[in-house]
């Protein structure tokens, strides 16, 4: 049985906004399903209340019938 190809999407948009604005916005893990159709749920781990080195968060998205969850790390910026 073959694996399914893995999917990869990029899209780019120029935004009139000051990087502290943006970084904001897209740090903020638990705002994810306001942004993405996909995501269903997110939540900061280990007592973490927002991003800083070391933070962990759990995401879940919905991509048809199919639900992927996975613990991460947001990159640092």
């Amino acid at each position: 049985m073959s694996r399914p190809s893995p999917v990869c999407v990029s899209v780019s948009k120029v935004i009139a906004a000051q990087p502290r604005t943006l970084y904001a916005l897209i740090s903020d893990i638990t705002r994810m399903v306001d942004y993405s159709p996909e995501t269903v749920s997110t939540r900061w781990l280990g007592g973490a209340t927002g991003p800083h080195v070391g933070a962990r968060f759990e995401g879940t998205n919905r991509i048809g019938r199919a639900r992927l969850g996975r613990a991460s790390r947001p990159p640092a910026s």
